[in-house]
């Protein structure tokens, strides 16, 4: 048994084998999570990214002439009902000269 302790090598079942921490174990399997290597690369989330994105863009419509399409746009309101069932087949889809 003393060979089996010596050089470093200890059983499966030394205090040493069982307490190794989940970095240890990450560094060990290669897995390094999202949150890790987003922070590390200074990489903000898709979703926050999105979020500014809408905001900036909504906060320059706001700024625009109101005579502007993109303006006129966003505060469309369509009038009106749509009609119930499947949408009726237009003059494209029926051709058979379709591209």
């Amino acid at each position: 048994m003393a060979g089996l302790c010596e050089g470093g090598n200890e059983p499966p079942g030394s205090l040493k084998a069982t307490f190794i921490n989940q970095q240890q174990l990450d560094i060990l399997a290669g897995i390094i999570k999202n949150e890790d290597l987003m922070q590390e690369f200074q990489i903000e989330p898709i979703m926050q990214f999105i979020s500014k994105y809408q905001f900036q863009w909504k906060g320059h419509l706001e700024r625009m002439n109101r005579c502007r399409i993109p303006k006129a746009l966003f505060h469309y309101h369509p009038y009106g009902k749509r009609s119930l069932g499947r949408p009726k087949k237009r003059w494209t889809e029926n051709s058979s000269l379709r591209p």
